[in-house]
């Protein structure tokens, strides 16, 4: 869609689809640069692996914001069964948006997949580092109350 000048274009959320895989991969390895460990090497057939198990699989979820056929942001969730506990557990590994406010358009729409997965019983949203007060103020709002702390040793 041509941009009106003063108009800013509009996105569309949406599914992710097996086709988009090839555009999530850099855009999943910009997000981690963006809150990257320096000590850590981003791995790309892992980042490849972890975005095809978000999309291919229905028991997991995936979704895109796309703006002018161009895909500007991602939000990917893995669901496992608890390693201790009955039900499963639901893992953002990506929720990532360039576009203002798209994040939150994309949460609202895995809150509502949420809904249908009932045996799911625990969420799990690691914080980035930067950004920490206003993404709590975010989380808060959907329903993530009991933050879990979580201690990493980078070797």
């Amino acid at each position: 869609m041509a941009g009106i000048e003063g108009l800013e274009p509009v996105s569309m959320i949406r599914e992710a689809r097996q086709t988009d895989i090839p555009d999530l991969i850099p855009l999943a390895i910009e997000a981690l640069k963006s809150d990257s460990y320096p000590e850590l090497q981003i791995d790309r057939s892992r980042v490849f692996l972890q975005i095809t198990t978000c999309v291919v699989s229905k028991a997991n979820f995936a979704c895109v914001s796309e703006q002018d056929g161009k895909i500007v942001g991602a939000m990917g969730v893995v669901t496992v069964p608890h390693a201790f506990y009955t039900g499963n557990q639901a893992v953002v590994v990506m929720w990532y948006s360039k576009k203002h406010g798209d994040g939150i358009k994309m949460m609202k729409l895995f809150m509502n997949w949420l809904k249908e997965k009932k045996s799911v019983n625990y969420v799990e949203y690691s914080l980035p580092k930067k950004d920490r007060e206003r993404m709590v103020k975010i989380l808060r709002k959907f329903g993530f109350n009991t933050p879990v702390p979580a201690f990493c040793m980078l070797r």
